[in-house]
């Protein structure tokens, strides 16, 4: 049997690329059911269930922290351009194709500290600034944003964010970045 690791390229990319995740539609959950077959009597059997987002819709801003990366940061942009890959993505499990499509590209300014609008994810060092005339639903969750060459995610490598969904905006005060088109993100 032939095991293959990935290297230091994908700790490289986990230190290297930056990200930040727009949800851009109402998130609606739904539950699938699965069969899990315990490893101590595989002819038991043991009903899951397990909640999917139904019908996501994500933009994702992608951008390089390190010149060390460039060229690989510039392949998979090219990559993502012609909708080559080598592995189909996947949204977490293999019933959830995703659907990649290259939108625009564009430098990210850093701002410092400042009062923003954003629809994409901030940390939890972002202070939000509430206005009580315009109430939304917001998530919180953890994103990790390391990854070892091992595919695992350390534990004290996530950070918590809080999000809108379904098109708002969330008002904050922090650092981020900002783009070509005046869209502000929070990078992780």
């Amino acid at each position: 049997m032939t095991v293959r690791k990935c290297g230091p390229l994908l700790e490289q990319f986990s230190e290297h690329f930056k990200y930040s995740v727009q949800i851009n539609n109402a998130l609606q959950k739904q539950s699938w059911g699965f069969t899990y077959r315990d490893v101590s009597n595989a002819f038991d059997k043991a009903p899951k269930q397990m909640e999917v987002i139904k019908n996501p819709s994500y933009t994702i801003v992608l951008g390089i922290g390190n010149e060390r990366s460039v060229t690989h940061f510039e392949a998979f942009a090219e990559a993502l351009k012609n909708e080559n890959a080598v592995y189909e993505p996947i949204l977490g499990i293999h019933n959830c194709p995703a659907e990649l499509y290259f939108l625009q590209e564009g430098e990210l300014t850093a701002k410092e500290n400042a009062i923003f609008e954003t629809k994409g994810f901030v940390s939890s060092k972002h202070k939000p600034i509430v206005d009580n005339q315009n109430i939304f639903r917001m998530g919180f969750d953890k994103m990790p944003t390391f990854q070892n060459d091992d595919f695992w995610n350390l534990p004290d490598k996530y950070v918590q964010v809080i999000y809108p969904s379904d098109d708002k905006k969330l008002k904050v005060e922090g650092a981020h970045h900002e783009f070509i088109d005046n869209s502000k993100w929070f990078m992780l």
